[in-house]
């Protein structure tokens, strides 16, 4: 559910730039009180996970569309909300800038519709309300299934509505509403599947943030295991994902059918910033498509091999990123911590 650029205006787009960047100065002054350096390793090994799962695009039988995993919902209940959305915040920057995977200007946008909605609203509104202190069973698989849910259809809703409020496309609001719902309701199903699996392997009967040990040797292992997983999925599955159109594509597609409105001249102010901001990212992005750069005369589809290479790099960039991160935060609170000399 990767927000396209070619349905923001700048002045949405803008503003949900402002609004994930203000989410995650709040998430990081959150961490930076709530010291906890042995959670830091988690939060590579799932960043490199979540940036492989949302590679693998699976096909949903009889509609022509595919879907893969958002992984929001899943990182809060393991890491808690704010250091969650720090990580998905890392993956789609890593994606944006590197992969040429979700637009510059939408940036913002995924980070509030894959990070900000599972984190800050599904999870705290459902699962940590009736779930907060269940073991793995029954209920807690019907309550984990619930707030996925929840979240897939509020992350839907919100792209329909920024849409709207940008007011740049000639898709038919209504259609567009009444696709983007249903192909996503069928899409959270599956990363309801998929979430209770792995939380069901690597949980314990702790409280949420504390499931996943952080430290020892279990820690040691879960996190062994997350990571070759990571390996498995990026180097070794990527290359057979469906390449057929995700749930926003496949609603946008069909509701431009039913359009009656006229589309954006292409001399339009936003439609300059979208093609200033396409050609910026084609320079910036190393691996675009998850492909290797190629120059303008060769029109070869990418190998299997460039896209497993991509996934390993990827999930590497990943990790890499949230480590550095976390040394930045460490060395800002001790430069803080530090007594100041005297005159």
């Amino acid at each position: 559910m990767h927000m396209a650029d070619a349905l923001l205006s700048p002045a949405v787009g803008g503003g949900l730039w402002l609004a994930a960047a203000l989410t995650l100065r709040v998430s990081a002054k959150k961490l930076e009180h709530n010291e906890d350096s042995s959670r830091v390793p988690l939060m590579g090994v799932l960043a490199a996970f979540i940036f492989a799962a949302q590679m693998i695009n699976i096909a949903i039988p009889g509609t022509g569309a595919s879907g893969h995993l958002g992984g929001g919902v899943l990182l809060a209940m393991l890491l808690g909300p704010h250091a969650a959305f720090i990580v998905m915040a890392s993956i789609l920057t890593i994606q944006a800038f590197f992969f040429a995977d979700g637009g510059l200007l939408a940036l913002g946008c995924n980070m509030i519709n894959l990070g900000f909605i599972p984190t800050f609203i599904a999870y705290p509104f459902i699962y940590r309300r009736y779930a907060r202190h269940l073991p793995v069973g029954r209920k807690h698989t019907i309550i984990t299934t619930l707030t996925t849910l929840f979240a897939l259809q509020l992350g839907a809703l919100a792209v329909v509505i920024q849409t709207t409020l940008s007011g740049i496309s000639s898709l038919d609001t209504s259609h567009f509403l009444l696709l983007m719902q249903p192909i996503h309701l069928a899409i959270g199903i599956g990363e309801s599947f998929i979430t209770v699996c792995v939380f069901n392997l690597i949980a314990t009967t702790q409280p949420p943030q504390q499931h996943v040990p952080t430290q020892g040797r279990t820690a040691t292992k879960r996190i062994f295991i997350l990571a070759l997983a990571a390996i498995l999925i990026g180097g070794g599955l990527s290359p057979l994902a469906s390449s057929q159109p995700d749930g926003l594509e496949w609603s946008a597609e069909r509701a431009m059918l039913h359009t009656n409105k006229t589309p954006e001249p292409v001399d339009s102010p936003s439609s300059i910033w979208h093609q200033q901001l396409d050609n910026a990212q084609t320079v910036i992005a190393p691996f675009p498509d998850y492909s290797f750069r190629r120059t303008a005369n060769d029109k070869h589809d990418p190998l299997n091999s460039e896209t497993a290479t991509s996934g390993l790099i990827g999930g590497g960039l990943c990790a890499l990123l949230i480590f550095a991160t976390s040394i930045l935060m460490r060395r800002k609170r001790q430069s803080t911590a530090s007594p100041q000399p005297r005159n």
